[in-house]
C-alpha cells in the first residue's frame, strides 16, 4: 500500500483532485507540518513526563459525562451505545481518541485554510483499503458489494465498543472507520466521520493515531513518497487501491483563491457550525480577517 504526498500549485490543481478521489475520508489541518493527531492524544502530550495511561483517562471522563449528561440533554445515547457517547463527549470539548475527517474534500480544505497562518495541509485516507484490511485483520463477517453500507458501519460501531470496554486490551493495531447513527446538525452539515484506533499508547510514545494508521495501510504514512499532481491524478482516476494515504500541501499563496472559491460554495462558519456559535465565528471571516 502506497502513502504519497503531493504540492497543489492551484485552485484548479484541487478542484480536479475533488472530482477524481473516490473512497476517501479526509481531514484538513492549518499547518502542514502537524502530525495526524488525536485530541486526546495532544492533551496528554501537554502534560508529559508525567505518568500517562489515555485509555484509562478516556474511560473515566466517559463514565462521569454518562453519568451527569441527563442534566443538559433530552435525549442521551442508550447506556451501552458507547461510541455515540464518545462522539457527544468530543463534540462538547472533551478531548477522545476519535479523529474527525469528512467525506468533502471541500470542507476539509475549509478546514485547512480558513485560519492558516502559512502552508496547510489535507489529508485523505483511502477508507475502502482500510475497510479490507479491518474486515481481514477483525474477521468481520461481511463482503464488499453484498453487505449495505449501514451494516458494515454497524459491525465497526460494535468492534470499537468492544475495544473500550477493555482498556488495557491487547487488540490488533488497527483504524475503525465509522459513522454516528445519531448525527447532530453540525455532523450532518460537516459530512463528519471519524477514524479511530483499537488501542491507546501509553506515555511516552502516545503515537496510536499514527501507529494504528502504518498497521492498517502497512505502510509508514510519516514518510510519504512525494509525486507529482499529474501523477497523482492519473493514480486516483484510476480508483486504486494501491494508494491508502495522500497529503495534499496547499500553499498559502492558494488560501485567498480557495477561500473565495469555498464562499462561492456556500461554505462558512456559519454554514458548517449551525448555531450562535458559527454565526459568531463567521464574523471574523466577514469583518475581523486581513
Amino acid at each position: 500500500m502506497k502513502a504519497v504526498a503531493a504540492t497543489l500549485s492551484s485552485w484548479h490543481d484541487l478542484v480536479a483532485f475533488a472530482e477524481a478521489s473516490r473512497g476517501f475520508f479526509y481531514r484538513g489541518q492549518a499547518d502542514a507540518s502537524w502530525p495526524l493527531q488525536t485530541s486526546l492524544e495532544r492533551a496528554y502530550r501537554r502534560h508529559l513526563p508525567f505518568p500517562a495511561m489515555p485509555a484509562i483517562g478516556e474511560r473515566w471522563a466517559l463514565h462521569e459525562f454518562k453519568a451527569k449528561a441527563h442534566l443538559f440533554l433530552k435525549q442521551c445515547p442508550g447506556p451501552e451505545a458507547s461510541f455515540e457517547w464518545l462522539a457527544l463527549l468530543q463534540h462538547h470539548g472533551c478531548p477522545t481518541r476519535l479523529l474527525d475527517f469528512t467525506l468533502s474534500p471541500y470542507i476539509a480544505t475549509y478546514y485547512a485554510v480558513a485560519s492558516a497562518a502559512g502552508d496547510a495541509c489535507v489529508f485523505a485516507v483511502n477508507v475502502y483499503s482500510l475497510r479490507d484490511s479491518l474486515q481481514a485483520t477483525y474477521e468481520l463477517p461481511y463482503r464488499f458489494g453484498y453487505a449495505l453500507r449501514d451494516e458494515i458501519n454497524a459491525l465497526h460501531i460494535a468492534l470499537f465498543n468492544e475495544c473500550l470496554k477493555s482498556p488495557d486490551s491487547a487488540a490488533i493495531p488497527h483504524l475503525i472507520p465509522l459513522e454516528s447513527t445519531m448525527p447532530s446538525a453540525r455532523v450532518v452539515r460537516q459530512q463528519a466521520v471519524f477514524l479511530a484506533p483499537t488501542v491507546l499508547s501509553a506515555a511516552p510514545s502516545l503515537s496510536s493515531f499514527a501507529t494504528c494508521l502504518d498497521a492498517s495501510l502497512g505502510t509508514s504514512c510519516n514518510e510519504p513518497e512525494t509525486i507529482s499532481v499529474a501523477d497523482l491524478l492519473r493514480t486516483v482516476s484510476a480508483f486504486s487501491h494501491d494508494v491508502g494515504f495522500i497529503r495534499l500541501t496547499l500553499p498559502q499563496a492558494l488560501h485567498a483563491a480557495a477561500m473565495k472559491q469555498l464562499g462561492l460554495m456556500w461554505l462558512s462558519e456559519e454554514t458548517l457550525f449551525p448555531d450562535l456559535d458559527g454565526l459568531a465565528r463567521s464574523l471574523v471571516q466577514k469583518h475581523l480577517h486581513p
